[in-house]
């Protein structure tokens, strides 16, 4: 289906504040569409859409709808929504955020970046890249880019650049020029039900891409692409620290930037000397796929021009995002919200603040994850030096499955946690109890938790 099958005269987006509609909506407005929404909780980018002259409700109501010719929902949204039940009454046409993006990016050389971890920072390095030597790109982000100034946009140039989301099998509505994949763990088991059928996903978004990257250091990944490099033969291509990998990271140091230096290999012939801004290993390896694709999918750009340009790159919000620094504490806020995401942050604090005690807050992310993940959670913050809890952030969920923030504590044997679990009432008194000059605190989850850092300063 292309747009022109489609009446974009008013396009009314249910949560479009949320962080799938939102770079959507700037995708729109930059096709000249008109676009309305609405959202329980507008906030900071329900405001920022207003200022760009959208209509934004606070609540759910079928009036909202006025005359909107077409309705965008999420995977979250309920059946008995009532602007959802409205639209469904008056027979506007409605389509899903995935596959409203899909005509979007379809419609251009679509480069789709998907895996458990590090897709928003990889698809942001792609189109930070790509945006920086000129090609001007499509780009939809599930951040806010702090290169790009925005979560989407519409270029003038022949590719889209995407995070492919796996859940709810949204990434199967793309069709890839080049996909690339960082990693695959079991996660979002609350909809696909066991880890083979999340794998099966994987696998059938890989058949619909005609290149593919993966990540050779992380084993399923690597076991996927092993799979279909027997199949094609060629246009499977390997990335990252393993020396046996197409593209690979070779003599890594740490650098002044905050993160590391290293020299880019392709084959057995060297690129260029990197560098990365972005802090840990985990981000060399998410540049090092980047890099692949740019200098793969774009052969008339140097692949010297990509390998400076990256340097200038600074990632999105909630990636590591230093907030500031008060009474000598050094404030930084992530989204990790998996127990390899909270690790590999940890392990990026480490070595950037190398002698200096850290404080990890972190909050939950949905009943289901937090349940099928208990025991990794409480094994995940060896690195830190004291760590404290928040009360799950519920999300989409409404079932607490009998399970709660304090069932990761008492499995925690770290020896600098905080007995208590703490909510938005207590969290600036605790935490001022516990923190001292030379501190980093970390504030780490996708759900509100960003809220704690930003009062603390």
């Amino acid at each position: 289906m292309g747009l022109d099958k489609l009446d974009t005269s008013h396009v009314f987006l249910l949560g479009i504040a949320g962080a799938g509609q939102y770079p959507l909506a700037e995708m729109l407005l930059d096709m000249g569409c008109k676009i309305s929404g609405s959202d329980l909780k507008p906030g900071v980018s329900g405001e920022k859409l207003r200022q760009r002259g959208v209509t934004v409700y606070e609540g759910h109501d079928p009036s909202n709808l006025q005359d909107a010719t077409l309705l965008v929902i999420t995977a979250a949204s309920n059946d008995n929504n009532p602007e959802l039940v409205e639209a469904q009454a008056r027979g506007i046409r409605t389509l899903t955020n995935a596959q409203m993006v899909a005509i979007v990016v379809n419609s251009k050389r679509c480069l789709a970046i998907a895996g458990t971890h590090g897709k928003t920072t990889t698809t942001n390095l792609v189109a930070g890249l790509m945006s920086r030597a000129g090609l001007e790109p499509t780009f939809y982000i599930g951040g806010v880019s702090r290169d790009l100034g925005r979560s989407g946009g519409v270029g003038k140039g022949e590719f889209s650049v995407v995070e492919a989301d796996e859940y709810a099998r949204r990434f199967l509505e793309y069709h890839p020029d080049a996909a690339l994949v960082t990693n695959i763990e079991a996660d979002h088991l609350d909809y696909y039900g066991d880890f083979e059928n999340l794998k099966a996903a994987y696998h059938k978004f890989a058949t619909q891409a005609r290149r593919l990257f993966f990540c050779a250091d992380e084993p399923n990944a690597r076991l996927l692409g092993e799979q279909f490099l027997k199949e094609r033969g060629s246009g499977v291509y390997f990335y990252g620290l393993d020396g046996m990998a197409d593209w690979r990271a070779a003599n890594v140091e740490p650098n002044s930037l905050g993160g590391n230096d290293f020299t880019l290999w392709q084959g057995k012939q060297m690129q260029a000397r990197v560098s990365l801004a972005l802090s840990g290993l985990h981000n060399v390896r998410n540049a090092v796929g980047a890099l692949a694709m740019c200098i793969t999918v774009a052969p008339h750009v140097p692949p010297t021009k990509f390998c400076e340009l990256i340097s200038e790159l600074q990632g999105t919000a909630r990636r590591f995002e230093v907030k500031g620094e008060k009474n000598g504490v050094v404030v930084v806020d992530d989204y990790a919200h998996h127990p390899t995401e909270i690790a590999a942050t940890l392990a990026s604090a480490r070595q950037r603040y190398s002698g200096r005690r850290l404080v990890a807050l972190f909050q939950p992310h949905t009943y289901s994850r937090t349940k099928a993940l208990l025991e990794e959670f409480a094994g995940a913050f060896s690195l830190a030096d004291r760590v404290a809890l928040m009360e799950i952030f519920p999300s989409r969920e409404t079932d607490n499955l009998g399970v709660s923030s304090v069932d990761i504590l008492s499995r925690m044997q770290h020896p600098g946690k905080l007995e208590q679990v703490l909510t938005h009432l207590n969290a600036h008194a605790a935490l001022k109890e516990i923190l001292q000059p030379g501190d980093v605190l970390l504030t780490l989850g996708a759900g509100d938790v960003w809220k704690v850092a930003d009062g603390l300063l």
